[in-house]
């Protein structure tokens, strides 16, 4: 961004099949890449690859789902037309999108709340309904930038179920990051820490 390099020789790997943290203290460096990755923000130097893809081709997107720390939602749909919404533009059928919308809002316990607005959630809730469209399609690597950052105690466990379930019984290779430490210990396979744009 100008003269400040806000990501800067970040090397790592993410080994298919596993839960991989990215762990930092806040401006670390790890929303950055994390746009990166998805292709939200243009690679100034350097290269990533997503499956053997490009970072932000679109090769590398269909692999994707990713849940920023902020997701926005329309104001003229409630949930359930959201996640169909969303699973359409992925190329998901119009049944299945809607198999998978009612699927998914049970997993993340928003059953009963289907015919509500988004803007009437919880943060929390809101926070777990991008995670349900970030897996609306199925994808092969989900990216979840602070997934648990505005839950409580009990929504933080539905997550730490979920992910491992996603690798467990899908095959779901999961990208996470947070600022605490000892919330990711309790699912991830290894971590990657990250200061000042720098790998430590």
């Amino acid at each position: 961004f100008g003269d400040f390099a806000a990501v800067n020789e970040a090397t790592f790997a993410v080994q298919r099949g596993t839960i991989h943290g990215f762990i930092g203290p806040n401006g670390a460096g790890k929303s950055t890449t994390m746009k990166m990755l998805v292709g939200t923000l243009r690679i100034t130097g350097g290269s990533a690859q997503i499956g053997g893809h490009p970072a932000g081709s679109v090769s590398a997107r269909q692999l994707i789902g990713y849940a920023p720390e902020a997701t926005g939602t329309y104001d003229d749909m409630n949930a359930l037309e959201f996640l169909v919404y969303m699973a359409r533009v992925c190329g998901v059928s119009g049944r299945v999108a809607t198999e998978s919308a009612h699927e998914f809002m049970g997993l993340l316990r928003l059953d009963g709340l289907e015919g509500r607005s988004p803007r009437t959630f919880s943060a929390g809730q809101r926070q777990r309904l991008a995670i349900a469209q970030a897996l609306i399609h199925r994808p092969e690597l989900l990216i979840l930038d602070e997934p648990t950052a505005n839950m409580d105690p009990s929504g933080r466990l539905v997550i730490q179920d979920l992910l491992t379930e996603m690798v467990r019984d899908r095959g779901v290779t999961i990208f996470l990051s947070s600022h605490v430490l000892p919330e990711l210990e309790q699912v991830v396979d290894s971590l990657t820490f990250i200061n000042e744009g720098l790998i430590a």
